[in-house]
């Protein structure tokens, strides 16, 4: 589910037109066999199972539509499997890009979804109502998403707020770029370096829509210009990047 929920993220109405012929030729194996350029996936899901209980999960939402499915539908496993107590998403409080997803996009795709004519699509959104009016699945939006701060920025409530998870997954090339500041670091710097005021372990799932990246050796990157010169812009490459090894885990 982190692997569609990834690539879900193509779906993005701020780099696709609207017509169907317009859109990113997207085919699910041959991303996730040959354009899946970085892999943390795994460390991640194994620190987040290895954290200590109760463990919960916050999510920072990109797009509504078919990506805040995939989300949704990675929200239910995690709560329906009891991996976690509460799952909470983070979204726009007013969109940015024309597609961010905000609050009224959650309740009109879960609305959408119990109307649907397939007994397993309304079953699905009926344990998501369920687990809306027991607080384990939270809808937070707070108005920094809609600012132009860097991550680093953000007010002490939203970093008390975050300190609660196991993991934080964050969502789209949007998040990424807030989470370096939006700024063009060395591409060789470990993730984690970057991220150390963080108050909780951290996985990007993120289709590379612009041209910041770290975490990659020069080497690698010119392999991946050789394949394709437009893969930092073209939304057809994705990685799954964490950054473990936060302020908590670093300084308790």
């Amino acid at each position: 589910m982190l692997l569609a929920s990834l690539w879900g993220n193509q779906v993005d109405l701020s780099l696709w037109p609207v017509d169907e012929s317009g859109r990113s030729a997207r085919s699910g194996e041959q991303h996730a066999e040959d354009r899946l350029i970085l892999d943390d996936a795994p460390a991640a899901s194994a620190a987040f199972l290895n954290s200590p209980q109760p463990r919960s999960l916050q999510v920072l939402v990109d797009n509504a539509g078919l990506e805040l499915v995939y989300d949704l539908v990675l929200a239910d496993l995690v709560l329906s499997r009891a991996l976690a107590e509460r799952v909470t998403l983070q979204v726009k409080f007013h969109p940015t890009f024309v597609s961010d997803a905000t609050r009224s996009d959650v309740s009109w795709t879960i609305d959408q979804l119990l109307g649907d004519s397939d007994p397993h699509v309304t079953t699905f959104a009926c344990r998501l109502s369920a687990f809306l009016a027991d607080n384990r699945l939270e809808i937070t939006n707070p108005v920094f998403w809609t600012t132009p701060l860097p991550l680093w920025e953000m007010p002490a409530e939203l970093s008390a707020e975050l300190s609660q998870a196991s993991l934080i997954i964050s969502k789209g090339d949007a998040n990424y770029r807030r989470l370096l500041g939006d700024r063009l670091w060395d591409a060789a710097i470990p993730l984690h370096q970057i991220l150390t005021y963080l108050p909780a372990p951290l996985l990007a799932l993120r289709v590379i829509k612009s041209d910041l990246i770290v975490g990659m050796s020069p080497d690698k990157i010119k392999s991946l210009f050789r394949r394709d010169p437009q893969w930092m812009i073209n939304g057809q490459w994705g990685m799954m990047q964490a950054a473990l090894k936060t302020f908590r885990t670093l300084f308790g």
